[in-house]
Formats: structure tokens, C-alpha cells, sequence
């Protein structure tokens, strides 16, 4: 790992502390990405505090294997009344756009999940931990990591700009992290013939237990 990659996260830290301690409230999340904050919530009214999102390979690349690495703590000095039931039964929601290479547009129906451990394909896992590294099967108050590691299969691909949009709420609405992000992925499929819209979840690995093309070049 090169030293600049290696204390990436550290600097991360560093610099958010400062704004905190500055009242500097960010709109773009540190790390190695182009994360923002928002649209929906501010982050200062956000209960858990991101330190920065790492995703490698930054672009990500179809048909490799990439990681997202959210990094990050509920702070019980920042929230009232919320306890570990309520982080258990919290949810997310995921919202997808792609913008295509001819200009077209597409909006896709938001998806919404418990906030907890999950496969959401064969290809595609969530996975949260806490301070010591332990597996926990939700967010919990304190220090959180939450990766999620997956494939895109550049076979069921429409190339163009995806825009991500990550909600995650506590049941009484309250907000724990909401950011956005937009990611280029190359791909080779033509999307026109395919009514009933199904390349999408193919490109995500759903539907079977291994994908048309190869195995992805890095499993």
C-alpha cells in the first residue's frame, strides 16, 4: 500500500475534527470519492457523523471488484433518546439514476432494506462492524464501519453516469446518514429490446448464481 493511500483515513479524521471544532458543517464528504451530503437531510441534523468514504478502485470499474468503506460514529453527546432497539430496526433506502452516453435518462424505483448485514445479490454484500473490528448485525451507538463490497457485470451494463442516493432512518424518522454520489461504469449491453427492464438486476449479479460472462477478472 503506498503512504499516500495508507494515511488517507487518518487524514480524513484529522480534517474532520477540525471542521467540527471550526463549526464548519461540509457539503462534500472526505475521502476517496465524490460524495455529497444530502439532499434530503442536512448533515448537521445526520445522527451519525461519516469521518470519510473510501471506494476502491475510485472510479469503480465493471467486472472488477470494488469496495466502499463508510467510516464513522454515533456520538452519544449528539443524540437524544436513541437506543439500540431503534438502530436495530433502522432501514435504507437506495435510490438509482443513470444518465446515459445519448443524453437519455432513467430514474428507477427506490429500493429499501433493513439496515443491517445483507447479500443483496450473489455479488453484492453489506457488512457493518464496530470499534474492535466485531461483526454486529446492526448500527450501533458508538463507532461504526460500514463496507460494502460487490461487482458490476460490464456484460448487463448500459454505460453512463449513475447517481446513488443513500438514506438510512431510525423508525421515528430521525435521520442516521443521508449522501449521494455519481460513478461512470463502462458497459456493453443495449437496453433497447429488454422491456421488462430486467439487464439492471442481471448487472448487479441478481438472478442467478453466477453470472452469464466470466468469473470478474479479480475475485
Amino acid at each position: 500500500m503506498r503512504p499516500s493511500t495508507a494515511f488517507t483515513p487518518l487524514l480524513c479524521c484529522t480534517i474532520a475534527a477540525q471542521q467540527r471544532l471550526q463549526g464548519a458543517w461540509p457539503t462534500n464528504i472526505l475521502g476517496q470519492n465524490n460524495a455529497t451530503y444530502g439532499p434530503l437531510v442536512f448533515v448537521q441534523e445526520q445522527l451519525f457523523e461519516i469521518e470519510f468514504i473510501e471506494i476502491a478502485p475510485y472510479p469503480i470499474i465493471s467486472d472488477h471488484v470494488f469496495y466502499i468503506w463508510m467510516y464513522g460514529s454515533i456520538s452519544r453527546d449528539r443524540v437524544v433518546d436513541l437506543t439500540e432497539e431503534m438502530l436495530a430496526n433502522a432501514t435504507l433506502t437506495i435510490k438509482f439514476n443513470i444518465t446515459y452516453v445519448d443524453g437519455g435518462f432513467d430514474s428507477f424505483k427506490p429500493l429499501t432494506i433493513p439496515l443491517a448485514p445483507t447479500a443483496l445479490s450473489r455479488w453484492n454484500h453489506i457488512d457493518i462492524r464496530n470499534t474492535t473490528g466485531s461483526h454486529k448485525e446492526h448500527m450501533v451507538l458508538g463507532g461504526n464501519d460500514v463496507v460494502s463490497d460487490g461487482v458490476i457485470l460490464r456484460q448487463w451494463v448500459v454505460a453512463g453516469n449513475r447517481t446513488m442516493e443513500f438514506d438510512a432512518r431510525v423508525p421515528d424518522g430521525r435521520c442516521l446518514f443521508d449522501f449521494s454520489m455519481t460513478q461512470w461504469v463502462d458497459g456493453d449491453f443495449d437496453p433497447r429490446g429488454d422491456g421488462d427492464g430486467s439487464w439492471l438486476a442481471k448487472a448487479f449479479g441478481r438472478g442467478s448464481e453466477r453470472p452469464g460472462s466470466d468469473v470478474p477478472r479479480e475475485l
